[in-house]
């Protein structure tokens, strides 16, 4: 976590650095201010864990809705709330679902590359709910799990018009899990820590007001 940290904060530093574009980017203050977004994404999340992916497959669905307001010029204040799910087949053949409800917030730099788009990094802390169920006598079916994690986004936005634009974004999800022995039952095969950390790779569609 500290190396992500340390990442972050070096790009924000080049990311803040980079030239502006002439004869873009001049907001006025109050403007930006009363700006709201409410944007709509899709994603393909792909999980680092290898055995994440033999269980479940390499890419993950994953529908997001996120609002954001403008604190200043260059700095957004966002929440993002989105559903993470997939289906697979244990080791033995059995049937396994696992879902992911991931709530995250956080700040962003925006700054304008073009008259028309604005690319921008992001960071912040998540809250993930984990459901796992499992078709087998061999392991508890039914798993609830949360946990506390985090997000860094980055990404462009295409402003179709004044109201209207376009999202291209390549975010890095954080999210471990970790499981104690299960004494219920003693035939139940211990499950291992998971670490649901992965990359996702979507487009969304948002709205101003």
């Amino acid at each position: 976590m500290k190396k992500v940290m340390a990442v972050f904060f070096v790009l924000a530093t080049l990311f803040h650095a980079m030239p502006m574009k002439a004869g873009c980017g001049e907001w006025s203050e109050c403007d930006c201010c009363e700006d709201y977004f409410l944007d709509f994404r899709y994603a393909a999340f792909f999980p680092l864990s290898s055995t994440v992916r033999k269980v479940y497959d390499n890419a993950f669905p994953d529908i997001e809705l996120e609002v954001a307001t403008n604190l200043t010029d260059y700095c957004r204040a966002w929440f993002n709330a989105g559903y993470i799910w997939n289906e697979g087949a244990s080791s033995l053949g059995n049937k396994t679902t696992l879902s992911m409800v991931p709530l995250s917030l956080g700040l962003m730099f925006v700054l304008p590359a073009t008259c028309d788009i604005d690319v921008y990094l992001g960071m912040g802390p998540s809250f993930t709910f984990l459901r796992i169920e499992d078709d087998s006598h061999y392991v508890r079916r039914h798993v609830r799990k949360n946990g506390f994690g985090g997000a860094i986004k980055t990404g462009f936005y295409y402003h179709l018009d004044e109201n209207f634009y376009f999202e291209g974004f390549l975010d890095y999800f954080l999210q471990p899990y970790h499981f104690g022995k299960d004494r219920s039952k003693k035939h139940y095969v211990e499950r291992h820590d998971l670490t649901m950390d992965g990359i996702k790779l979507g487009f969304g569609a948002g709205v101003t007001f």
